[in-house]
């Protein structure tokens, strides 16, 4: 397994860079595949977004369309890089997958606990797919721990399973960066405790 993850947030440079060096990979003879994972029929506005990626992407770039089933990726992208862009878009999937069938009012305490054990199990196996990968994988994912607490319980939820997710793909990645600004930090060069 070779995992790349690259953190940061929004318009950080996170996919620029995630993307670039998806293409150096593919110069030195690797096909390369991206997962997409937000449906952009729902919103205009993300749909725009995923239209601007994509535009800065190579056309040799093969574009998984995963908006039902973040899974697909997996099979799709056999034997391929894999460039996952990125995981709170999957995890969004992921719980309109969960949850299409379910009227979740998250007001209701018990009912909001389901709804959270349920995502959870969901994004562990998700994650543990992008672990399992033989292949190199690069992760796009959002840093949300840096912006503001959200206010209602769905998104303290989204938020708290991202922490929690980017925590274990850190942990297990061979090589983790943080994009700030568009610049690039090595985070397996700094330290894990207080020195």
């Amino acid at each position: 397994m070779s995992l790349y993850l690259v953190l940061g947030g929004s318009k950080s440079g996170k996919s620029d860079v995630a993307q670039n060096f998806a293409k150096r990979l593919e110069t030195q003879g690797r096909s390369v595949a991206v997962g997409v994972f937000g449906n952009p029929t729902i919103d205009p506005e993300f749909k725009k977004r995923i239209d601007e990626h994509k535009a800065k992407r190579p056309e040799s770039f093969k574009t998984i369309e995963a908006y039902e089933d973040p899974f697909d990726i997996f099979e799709a992208s056999k034997k391929q890089v894999l460039l996952v862009d990125d995981l709170g878009s999957a995890l969004g999937a992921l719980a309109d997958r969960a949850f299409a069938q379910e009227q979740v009012h998250l007001e209701d305490e018990e009912l909001n606990k389901i709804y959270a054990n349920k995502l959870r199990i969901e994004l562990r196996r998700f994650v543990d797919e992008l672990l399992r990968r033989p292949e190199i994988t690069i992760v796009v994912s959002s840093e949300l721990g840096l912006s503001l607490v959200p206010p209602y319980a769905a998104g303290r939820l989204f938020s708290d399973a991202m922490g929690l997710a980017n925590q274990r793909l850190a942990e297990r990645a061979a090589h983790s960066y943080l994009v700030i600004a568009g610049r690039v930090l090595n985070l397996k060069a700094l330290p894990k405790e207080i020195v």
